[in-house]
């Protein structure tokens, strides 16, 4: 996925783009998790698909801007998150 410097400034572009718009807590269970260490549950990966599919939504209605990077981002997490809840194991991060 990249580096967790990469991880961290990607995360905290979309909590920027989030709260830009919704004034509610936004996107807990990624800001929330440690940035290198750790890992997400199934559980946790089920609250996280609906947290990234709400800023996709978000960044589809309101910003116009170049997200590649965000956009490779959510779907990357997405991916890995599905994989967790099919495998029903945690994703991990080393």
């Amino acid at each position: 996925m990249g580096s967790y410097s990469d991880f961290n400034t990607i995360r905290y572009k979309l909590f920027n783009i989030y709260k830009s718009i919704n004034t509610i807590n936004p996107l807990p269970t990624l800001m929330n998790h440690s940035d290198c260490e750790g890992e997400w549950s199934p559980l946790e990966c089920k609250i996280l698909i609906n947290e990234l599919n709400s800023i996709k939504e978000i960044i589809d209605k309101y910003h116009q801007d170049d997200l590649t990077d965000i956009y490779n981002f959510i779907d990357a997490i997405l991916y890995l998150s599905h994989l967790s809840i099919r495998y029903n194991s945690p994703i991990i991060f080393q």
